[in-house]
């Protein structure tokens, strides 16, 4: 290294090009060989049982390579497929029977010694995890896989949590409703001790659950009241999400709350709308959040009017501490009969006097829209002190600039995402909008 530079400095230069351009220089100096393997083994991804992964395990009982693991991701492969049969998981004699679609694809059932080397690779990789001691974060995927054959999988699970739970900040659990209380079970609730981080992504499943969401997510959720600080929550399949919001609770330490999730008439013919509930759980935290994520996606044969949406939301909501606001709704086609209007919604926006980032998604705005918003901030208490903004407009001009610039005089942070959101009325003449704010940008120069 040239020695007229601190190492920290070298190591600021470092950190902005790519991984794969430390790696290249690993051979240069110790400082370069460092960084190169904290980047190779900081994710340990299980996703086969081969002979590559028994190596990667075996090389991890070095304590130098296995601290430098932050973050285990699991995503078991290697286990069979199941089979619907009498809404039952089983592995066929004969064969496995996955539809997909209108057809149906029969494969042959493991061999037993595809099995064995499946449970031979779990309990060596149960032997390894006790040497991960720096892990802080474990991202969990696993859906129409058949978890009866192997019969190592869940001890590994446990084992993993009791050896990491102490440690663990994040858990990303993507599961199908089958599969929540097979993952969790209460004796992994009981091990994470300073989880921080939560999100759950339900994912679609060929399978009925046994257990519903109440008896599964809310218990677990609710046990880990005492710590956990950000929640977020994520399905694009038609689930009833009421039994949760209505039993997790309140979480004293909650600061981020993220809900992404699909409007349906299996939420709307529930006998009160998710909404409502999803209100209630924000109101009993409205004290304590400062970053709050609404996502909604709808099909295209729902009959949802987006005006509505943030109103039923928002009702008699403040959130006094909120700093970061994302909000977005997204259809899957447009459709004529039911125009996407943002100006009656943004009239509903909740008293947000501490908000500095506020992030738009999937909504295309109008300049109309814009001043519409702007209002709505400035009723909210927020124009004086909003710092980020990010959105997606219809047109780009100075007129747009000059109302942001004037309506929002703290804004350091800018992102404006143009294009046509399936109408081609929409057109950003690029050449036209520099011509306009050359002059602007000359007398300032």
């Amino acid at each position: 290294m040239t020695p007229d530079l601190p190492v920290e400095l070298w190591l600021e230069i470092l950190s902005m090009l790519p991984a794969h351009s430390v790696r290249k220089m690993m051979g240069i100096s110790r400082i370069l060989f460092e960084m190169a393997m904290d980047d190779i083994y900081q994710e340990l991804h299980f996703e086969s049982d081969g002979d590559q992964m028994l190596r990667t395990f075996q090389q991890l009982q070095y304590p130098n390579l296995a601290r430098r693991v932050q973050h285990f991701y699991i995503r078991p492969n290697f286990l069979p497929g199941a089979e619907v049969c009498g809404r039952a998981e089983r592995i066929s004699k004969k064969f496995l029977c996955i539809p997909i679609g209108s057809s149906t694809r029969y494969e042959s059932p493991p061999s037993r010694k595809s099995l064995q080397q499946s449970i031979s690779t779990l309990e060596f990789a149960k032997g390894t995890i006790s040497h991960l001691l720096n892990v802080q974060a474990v991202t969990i995927v696993l859906h129409d896989l058949a978890v009866t054959p192997v019969p190592s999988f869940v001890p590994f699970l446990h084992v993993l949590f009791s050896s990491l739970g102490h440690n663990l900040r994040k858990l990303t659990l993507n599961l199908t409703l089958p599969k929540l209380p097979i993952v969790l079970d209460s004796k992994i609730s009981r091990e994470l001790h300073a989880l921080v981080d939560l999100e759950v992504i339900l994912a679609n499943s060929r399978f009925t659950a046994k257990e519903s969401i109440k008896d599964t997510l809310v218990p677990f959720t609710r046990s880990l009241a005492g710590t956990l600080e950000s929640l977020s929550i994520s399905t694009l399949m038609m689930v009833d999400l009421n039994p949760f919001f209505d039993g997790v609770g309140y979480l004293p330490k909650l600061r981020k709350f993220v809900l992404i999730f699909e409007l349906s008439f299996v939420v709307f013919q529930s006998p009160a709308p998710a909404a409502s509930y999803v209100a209630r759980f924000i109101s009993r935290h409205q004290e304590i959040l400062q970053h709050l994520t609404v996502r909604i996606q709808h099909p295209h044969f729902f009959p949802f009017h987006e005006e509505s949406w943030m109103q039923t939301y928002s009702v008699n909501l403040k959130l006094p501490h909120l700093r970061t606001l994302e909000l977005g709704v997204l259809a899957r086609a447009y459709d004529a009969r039911f125009p996407l209007d943002w100006r009656k919604n943004v009239q509903h926006l909740p008293s947000l006097s501490q908000l500095e980032n506020l992030i738009i998604f999937n909504t295309t705005l109008s300049i109309e829209d814009v001043e519409a918003l702007l209002e709505a901030l400035h009723h909210s208490k927020s124009c004086d002190i909003l710092q980020r903004l990010s959105m997606k407009i219809t047109i780009l001009n100075s007129r747009l600039v000059d109302l942001l610039a004037s309506r929002l005089p703290s804004l350091t942070y800018l992102e404006l995402t143009f294009g046509e959101y399936l109408r081609t009325e929409y057109h950003i003449d690029m050449v036209a909008f520099r011509r306009e704010m050359e002059p602007r940008i000359l007398d300032q120069m």
